[in-house]
């Protein structure tokens, strides 16, 4: 066996570092590798002319240098370890060729991809069978509590709660998980927000149609459904984020939402007359009515500012380093190549990669770690883009490091993007409501994309995936379906998400759900601009546009359980920290706090924050979603709403991050809300946010 082989590239492109950045890492590597046994030594940079023996290779360390000398001295090392176990007469070592470092990478990556869709397969049939044993308890309870409840024979609705004793309230509350609680009470607020969507797009179509588009053939039509014919015509624009605003709260305040707070059993109607509700805050502190309020003392629904500290202890200081890249355009590469490394090792372990995404990710890496947060799967490529940069469709240009061989494009999103106009729906109504809907998201695009000076240049990126997303019939189904079953939600969870539009005819009214489920609000482009800053390939922007939209980003577009979740901990978190401006806002100026905050929270705070930083926020809601899809969050618990104890850190909502944002925003500019003296003021105030900066602020809420 050769004892003098050195350590060669192959065919493989260099590292873009410089010598003297490799040998400081080489240095760190060495000392932090001092306790490790002295036959295992670090393997220095291939290009000063060490040379190596077998055997040191077979027991050296995993070195901190660019991640191709990285990956490649593992794979060598493998190699050696497979020699030494052979007779000595062997054939001498051979570093691994270019080819054979492919098919290693793409070995590591396809096993990863299999044990991710192998948990993920295990967690749905867990998912259902949990709530197959949960519905045979409930019914069980139910019965229980059926036989000792006195009969009544109570002429209205009125009396009949008023006969429900608080011992059936708390079994009836102990048997009802938050998010079916959550659904019941937001059912008139999704009727009302129904009803307005329609109306919106009613006028929309009579608006649009005065541009004349529609005496065209279809063919031409369809043609026209882009940016330059939009252009010419009558901007109308998404529903407003303010109409979901007055339709959540008009629902929730109204008689049909407390009635249904009553019939679940989570307050006797009695509360009402003995004083439990307190005093009514409507119009002062908050927009709720007293029994939306009395919500909030359940820590399931709206965790305390303790409960919250210790469900995100791991974003304090001395547990989340604060070691940011000089930029996007970091000549070292040293913590690309780093987490590069880690995701190599460790990228099918969900809280190795959760903790990596905490840290805040380089750029270069960002698309890899967001693919496998959103369980997207990677590909191997031989270095060159799965598909060519032709017409509407862009590339990456990628020139050094692992990751220009790696990819999350498939044909399927290639496909989506392509043939988002050859629309093939059962009428022509449809068709042209469909065709309506991607006219309206250009009108988005056009307000807020092309208006920001941070995403303006990406327009021609954001046109075409805003019109592929919005008729993406997969999204509701199967791609939101199983992101609700891994979250632990009941089978029939997800019509508190989908908004079905309200056609009358004659005396029928007919109900149809637009292609992609949810009703994209005002600003939904803006999510879609963020992501171009982490890939400039058109496919990968689709493929993690659509995962993270249907996973998480859906969950906020309506009167949803985890919308008005957030809207009940911003204002208790705002309540607590910022009394004076929230009164002064609320009372004085008649302009409540919760409209800023659905504002930011509805557009992923990404027309407030600099682009950077809204990227490093998602950085964090995707490392609990990450843990949240694994496990279960209050919302999903099935203890149920009355066993929830304050103390319960199991797993946090990765969503309650955006209130807890908000809520640090509004609290680091209350003094200068106080001396606002018109909503106008308030506006100015907050008109900007390039200055802030994600994890102090949120440290400092938590921490403070």
């Amino acid at each position: 066996m050769s004892q003098s082989t050195p350590l060669t590239y192959a065919t493989l492109s260099r590292p873009s570092r410089d010598s003297a950045t490799i040998q400081r890492s080489a240095v760190r590597a060495s000392a932090a590798h001092q306790h490790q046994a002295q036959q295992s030594p670090s393997i220095a940079r291939p290009t000063d002319g060490a040379r190596y023996t077998a055997e040191g290779i077979a027991g050296a360390s995993l070195s901190s240098l660019d991640t191709w000398t990285g990956f490649l001295s593992s794979q060598w090392a493998e190699t050696v370890k497979v020699q030494l176990l052979m007779p000595s007469s062997a054939a001498p070592v051979i570093p691994p060729s270019g080819a054979d470092l492919i098919s290693s990478l793409h070995s590591v990556v396809s096993r990863q991809n299999k044990v991710v869709a192998q948990l993920q397969e295990r967690l749905v049939a867990q998912r259902a069978k949990e709530e197959n044993d949960w519905v045979a308890k409930k019914q069980l309870s139910q019965s229980t509590s059926a036989e000792g409840m006195p009969d009544s024979s109570k002429d209205t609705k009125y009396e009949a709660a008023a006969s429900v004793d608080d011992s059936v309230a708390d079994s009836a509350a102990e048997n009802t998980q938050v998010c079916v609680l959550l659904s019941h009470l937001l059912e008139h607020a999704r009727f009302l927000w129904a009803r307005a969507v329609s109306q919106h797009f009613r006028v929309a179509e009579v608006r649009k149609s005065s541009s004349g588009n529609d005496t065209r053939s279809p063919k031409k039509a369809t043609a026209g459904v882009n940016a330059e014919a939009v252009m010419e015509e009558e901007r109308v624009g998404l529903p407003p984020i303010s109409l979901l605003f007055r339709c959540l709260v008009d629902g929730i305040n109204s008689e049909e939402a407390r009635q249904a707070i009553v019939t679940a059993g989570v307050l006797p109607a009695s509360a009402w007359d003995s004083g439990v509700l307190g005093v009514d805050q409507l119009g002062i502190l908050t927009v709720f009515e007293r029994h939306v309020q009395a919500l909030r003392t359940f820590p399931g629904i709206v965790p305390p500012l303790e409960a919250l500290r210790e469900y995100f202890a791991e974003l304090h200081p001395q547990q989340l380093s604060k070691y940011y890249p000089s930029g996007a355009l970091d000549s070292t590469l040293e913590l690309a190549e780093a987490q590069m490394d880690a995701f190599l090792r460790f990228g099918d372990e969900t809280e190795q990669m959760a903790a990596l995404l905490r840290e805040g990710l380089h750029p270069s890496v960002r698309r890899l770690l967001y693919a496998r947060a959103l369980q997207v799967p990677l590909v191997v490529t031989d270095g060159k883009p799965m598909f060519l940069a032709q017409g509407e469709l862009m590339t990456n240009h990628l020139r050094h490091g692992l990751a220009r061989y790696l990819t999350c494009s498939s044909r399927q999103a290639r496909d989506k993007v392509k043939r988002r106009f050859h629309h093939h729906y059962s009428s022509s109504k449809e068709e042209n409501r469909a065709r309506l809907l991607q006219r309206l998201a250009l009108d988005d695009m056009f307000i807020s994309v092309g208006d920001s000076d941070k995403y303006f240049v990406y327009t021609d990126d954001v046109e075409v995936l805003s019109t592929a997303m919005v008729v993406d019939r997969s999204l509701p189904d199967p791609k939101m379906v199983q992101a609700l079953k891994q979250l632990g939600r009941p089978g029939d969870a997800l019509d508190s998400y989908v908004t079905y539009l309200q056609y009358p005819e004659k005396n029928l009214v007919h109900q149809k759900a637009l292609p992609c489920g949810v009703a994209p609000l005002e600003g939904f482009t803006l999510l879609l601009g963020a992501l171009c800053n982490v890939t400039s390939d058109t496919v990968e922007q689709y493929e993690l546009a659509a995962a993270i939209v249907a996973q998480l980003w859906s969950r906020l577009q309506g009167p949803t359980p985890e919308l008005f979740q957030c809207c009940l901990i911003f204002e208790s978190l705002v309540q607590q920290l910022a009394l004076p401006a929230v009164l002064h806002a609320t009372r004085d100026l008649q302009y409540p706090p919760l409209v800023l905050a659905m504002r930011w929270m509805l557009t992923g705070f990404a027309d407030l924050l600099d682009a950077f930083e809204v990227l490093s926020f998602w950085d964090l809601v995707l490392s609990y979603h990450m843990r949240e899809m694994h496990r279960r969050s209050p919302l999903s618990l099935p203890t149920g709403l009355a066993n929830a104890a304050p103390h319960d850190t199991s797993t946090p909502c990765a969503l309650w991050l955006l209130p807890m944002y908000a809520a640090a925003i509004f609290v680091m500019r209350a003094p200068l809300v106080e001396a606002c003296r018109t909503a106008a003021e308030v506006d100015v105030v907050f008109a900007t946010g390039h200055q802030l900066r994600t994890r102090s602020l949120l440290q400092g809420l938590l921490f403070g």
